[in-house]
C-alpha cells in the first residue's frame, strides 16, 4: 500500500499540516478532501497514509529512537 510521494508533493502536504489551526477536527474527511483536491494525483486514502506514517515518525523522533544529526562544526549551532 505504499505510495511515492515527490518532494513537492510531500513539501506541500507538510506545509499544510503546518497551517493547519486546530479550528476543526483534522480527522474529519472534509480536510482530507480540501488536501486531495490540491494533491490530485492522490487518494484521500493516499494522504491518510501519509499523515499515518508521519505521525509515527515523529513518535520515533519523540521517543528518542531516531539519533539526532551530528555536525562537524559547533559554532554553527543554535543555542537556546
Amino acid at each position: 500500500d505504499q505510495v511515492s510521494w515527490s518532494f513537492d508533493e510531500d513539501k506541500f502536504f507538510e506545509t499544510s499540516l503546518a497551517s493547519y489551526d486546530g479550528s476543526w477536527p483534522i480527522m474529519g474527511d472534509d480536510y482530507w478532501v480540501q488536501l486531495q483536491e490540491q494533491i490530485p494525483q492522490k487518494s484521500v486514502h493516499d494522504i491518510k497514509c501519509h499523515f499515518s506514517k508521519l505521525e509515527e515518525d515523529v513518535r520515533n523522533i519523540e521517543a528518542g529512537l531516531v539519533p539526532l544529526p551530528e555536525y562537524d562544526d559547533d559554532d554553527d549551532r543554535v543555542t537556546a
